[in-house]
């Protein structure tokens, strides 16, 4: 996804010119090798759910990040274990300190909650890196919010009017269907934390498209969202808000609201793909490999990797405490970084625009 219009050494070398998929995820695979100085957090969205995400890319032209692995007919019923477990090892290898499950809520439509994380989790712990690999919480909330509460209301899930921040009735949908789900799911040992609180990353607060009645009211939603984690879980969530929150209400500046910001990344041929955002005196980057592809208005070129060893040389070789990158299963907007298929069905080695 891309924001709606709206540490390391600098001198350490992530990749240099490959193919443009392969590209990304040889990217992926080497965010491990950055030099060791300051703490410095790695990690990549994940989208999760059961259809279309983990039946893998559909082939069919146009389609873009073919994976090197698909579990081809899975379903809500079918065993995913040794895609979950594929996935895991993709996560190994390329060093990441946590991944960032994208989720869309739970109500009414029951697609993609975030208990479907669960195995997932279960995958990390078998493999034994509970303690190396965790959870944290990317709440894309144009669809856990918005989509959401319009087909709740009869108007599908869409964005047919914004999400009243005003109503606390509807709070619901940051807490009750989404947050309070992905903690009993995920367990206090597989989440990611700074500074001992867990992480929530909010992906938009922009007025324009998606919310309504902002000022005042988003900073008493989230810190309802802390009073309820810390009934029902114990702990303060450490929360990054997305920095059009800190505009359209300029109560969410207040000490206790927000802990960082971030800034996504802006789609289209001059980007930028990445974003650096200080707040609190704690930086968070944001990068992305590509978006979308030739013919599309809002095409990230990945210029044989540079687009991504630019975003990562702007982010975590600026001293970003966390840098996000979109997305390790987002194919549907070749923004994907996995594994990635370069050969094809006879052996034969896959040409550039055909990788």
């Amino acid at each position: 996804m891309s924001q709606p219009s709206s540490s390391t050494s600098s001198a350490c070398k992530i990749i240099n010119s490959v193919t443009r998929r392969l590209a990304a995820a040889l990217v992926f695979a080497l965010l491990s090798m950055t030099c060791a100085v300051q703490a410095h957090y790695h990690a990549v969205t994940c989208g999760y759910q059961y259809s279309p995400v983990l039946t893998g890319p559909p082939a069919n032209p146009g389609q873009f990040n073919q994976a090197l692995y698909n579990l081809e007919g899975v379903n809500q019923y079918a065993s995913n274990n040794p895609t979950w477990a594929v996935w895991v090892e993709q996560l190994q290898q390329a060093g990441v300190d946590f991944v960032c499950p994208n989720c869309t809520g739970s109500y009414p439509n029951t697609n993609g909650p975030p208990s479907q994380i669960a195995p997932m989790v279960a995958a990390v712990n078998a493999r034994g890196l509970t303690s190396q690999l965790k959870f944290g919480l990317f709440d894309d909330n144009a669809a856990s919010w918005v989509a959401q509460w319009n087909q709740a209301n009869g108007r599908g899930y869409d964005y047919a009017q914004k999400f009243d921040m005003a109503d606390t009735n509807n709070w619901k949908y940051l807490y009750d269907y989404n947050y309070k789900i992905f903690y009993q799911t995920v367990p206090d040992t597989n989440r990611f934390k700074i500074s001992g609180r867990p992480v929530i990353i909010i992906w938009t607060g922009n007025a324009g498209a998606f919310l309504t009645n902002m000022q005042g009211n988003a900073s008493r939603a989230l810190t309802y969202v802390r009073q309820c984690c810390q009934r029902d879980f114990g702990f303060n969530p450490y929360i990054i808000l997305s920095k059009d929150f800190f505009s359209n209400d300029t109560t969410c500046t207040n000490a206790g609201i927000a802990d960082a910001g971030e800034g996504w990344f802006i789609a289209g041929p001059s980007g930028p793909s990445h974003t650096l955002t200080t707040r609190n005196g704690v930086s968070i980057g944001v990068a992305v490999a590509e978006f979308q592809h030739p013919g599309q208005s809002g095409y990230l070129d990945p210029n044989h990797g540079q687009l991504f060893e630019t975003g990562l040389s702007a982010t975590v070789g600026a001293g970003a405490l966390l840098t996000l990158c979109e997305g390790f299963t987002d194919y549907d907007e070749d923004a994907a970084l996995w594994r990635v298929r370069n050969l094809d069905t006879n052996g034969n080695i896959l040409n550039y625009t055909n990788t």
